[in-house]
């Protein structure tokens, strides 16, 4: 089938061709997808590491064990999207949207989610050891008891008793 990718901002076209599906159009951008619009897309199990996603639309992508480790996804808009299971481990995830996001048993340390808005986000069962979560919106979002101790590191609280 013939795939499009749009850059939203430049209107400036990202990747064009035949693909088998919009997943191997996106394999194949050479992962440089600045200000890509994604959204509701199929990219579960994909190979996304180490990719420029920044600036992209993802809302409502379905990301489910993909890996974007090592991804740039700085300022992105990730509304909604299924990312549970995912691996964003070393991930820069500087003013994201994630709002009602599922990263359920995502993998996500080492990464930089400073800025980022977590409301109404899942993270029960996330790997969140060693993420910066400095200045991100966590109101009303899922965190199991288990995840305290590295979400209080995250945060860069200090607890006295």
């Amino acid at each position: 089938m013939k795939i499009t990718i749009i850059n939203r901002f430049t209107k400036d076209t990202i990747v064009e061709g035949e693909f088998e599906s919009l997943r191997s159009a996106v394999v194949s951008s050479k992962k440089d997808l600045y200000g890509a619009n994604l959204s509701n897309a199929d990219l579960s199990n994909a190979d996304l590491s180490n990719a420029n996603l920044s600036n992209a639309n993802l809302s409502n992508a379905n990301l489910h064990g993909a890996d974007l480790s090592n991804a740039n996804l700085s300022n992105a808009n990730l509304h909604g999207a299924d990312l549970s299971n995912a691996d964003l481990s070393n991930a820069n995830l500087h003013g994201v949207d994630l709002s009602n996001a599922d990263l359920s048993n995502a993998d996500l340390s080492n990464a930089n989610l400073s800025n980022a808005n977590l409301h109404g986000a899942d993270l029960s069962n996330a790997d969140l050891s060693n993420a910066d979560l400095c200045s991100a919106n966590l109101c009303g979002a899922e965190i199991k008891i288990s995840q305290r101790d590295d979400l209080i590191k995250s945060l860069k609280l200090v607890i006295e008793e």
